[in-house]
């Protein structure tokens, strides 16, 4: 791989989780418009599986799936997007904010390991300095969020399970990779994610502003279709093991974002944190093959 296609492929990551770094903010924005959580979840994906459908006729064709593969890609979209969402959030019910983000962003350490297990990849020593450097500018931005340590054993399970669901969807989505294309993986799984959700939003009473409507569209096609299709296209490129690293940069992102919109203070620590994750990318960026 050249310098410049891995350049573009970090480009792709890091743009992903710029736009994945909004989706608290649209979530917290959703949530005063008087949405609940299933209601917004369940209308995210709908509308993403509606885009899909508009992507395909206007943009770039998916491809055709045979049954096995679309089973297999329909198992993925519920792992990555229907039971990993779940469970992060079932985790914040229990334990504090600040345990759940760090348990849930040790999937880049899964996924390392899956990898260098499942498709022998090597393991390198960049590699775990990157994965070092990235895990410990986390746990500097969450810092100021450790007044409250509380810990549960159901919080903490459910976080375990969120973070072991995105290292599988990471994992699996890599294989795929090997035969189809990112338009076509990021189709199925959203799909799928929208017939498991779409239940939901038959089950609670609610009333769209046209603020919520533009706030939801935006979090549907901006913070979840494009994401998805701009993380795999960089995956494609990189890899599981590095493109999950990368993407540790997202709530260096999420940090900004408030800063910006929601006129949140951003801290010593914050900033820290992120001048750490941005040498993690570098690090793996510059990496010579």
């Amino acid at each position: 791989m050249g310098a410049s296609e891995r350049g573009q492929a970090v480009i792709k990551v890091v743009l992903a989780a710029f736009l994945n770094g909004a989706i608290p903010i649209l979530g917290k924005l959703a949530y005063q418009e008087g949405l609940s959580v299933l209601t917004l979840l369940s209308l995210r994906f709908i509308i993403a599986a509606l885009f899909v459908l508009f992507y395909d006729k206007i943009f770039v064709k998916i491809e055709k799936v045979d049954f096995k593969n679309m089973i297999f890609m329909f198992g993925l979209g519920f792992i990555g997007y229907t039971l990993g969402p779940f469970t992060f959030f079932k985790a914040l019910e229990y334990t504090s904010a600040f345990i759940v983000e760090i348990i849930f962003y040790t999937y880049p350490a899964l996924v390392l390991l899956f990898v260098a297990l499942l498709f022998k990849e090597k393991i390198t020593r960049d590699d775990i300095a990157a994965l070092t450097l990235a895990l410990a500018g986390l746990l500097m931005i969450f810092s100021n969020a450790r007044s409250d340590w509380k810990v549960e054993v159901f919080g903490t399970l459910f976080a375990l399970i969120a973070s072991l669901c995105y290292a599988i969807f990471n994992v699996a989505s890599q294989k795929m990779l090997n035969r189809f294309k990112p338009n076509t993986i990021t189709a199925y799984s959203l799909l799928s994610a929208a017939i498991y959700y779409s239940p939901f939003l038959f089950c609670y009473d609610f009333n769209l502003t046209i603020h919520g409507v533009v706030i939801v569209a935006f979090l549907a096609i901006l913070a979840t279709f494009l994401p998805l299709i701009l993380y795999l296209s960089g995956m494609e490129a990189l890899g599981a093991s590095k493109a999950s690293i990368i993407s540790t940069i997202e709530p260096v992102f999420t940090l900004i974002l408030a800063t910006l919109i929601l006129k949140e203070i951003l801290g010593f620590h914050q900033l820290m944190g992120g001048f750490m994750i941005l040498t993690s990318i570098v690090l793996l960026s510059i990496r010579k093959k």
